[in-house]
């Protein structure tokens, strides 16, 4: 999971090279078409995760290898200070105590 706080053409090539996105051997797969507009921002993408709903206070995600995800914060936690959780769709275990600050181990955190 990776969220970036404004628009930049760093963060995005540094996702592109740096995370495989651009790498023809990766498969990536985005679920909608993205277009990050400066009024968008903060914006998450859920790297391997489909986001399947939000509700509570929460992003519920199920993984889906080999694709990616791009969500607007803006509505739901705009300054990335309510602790919005990021659970599993089926167990609801949680992934991500607070998005804005990290995740758990073995789940890649990123906050450009």
């Amino acid at each position: 999971m990776v969220i970036k706080e404004e628009q930049s053409g760093s963060g995005d090539f540094d996702l592109n090279l740096f995370q495989g996105f651009s790498n023809p051997q990766a498969k990536y797969r985005t679920t909608k078409k993205w277009s990050c507009q400066s009024d968008d921002y903060p914006v998450a993408y859920f790297v391997g995760f489909k986001v399947r709903g939000i509700r509570d206070g929460a992003i519920f995600v199920s993984r889906e290898k080999g694709t990616v995800n791009v969500i607007s914060l803006k509505k739901l936690d705009p300054g990335l200070d309510k602790h919005t959780k990021v659970q599993d769709f089926e167990s609801h275990s949680v992934l991500c105590n607070d998005i804005g600050n990290g995740c758990s181990k073995g789940i890649f955190y990123g906050r450009y």
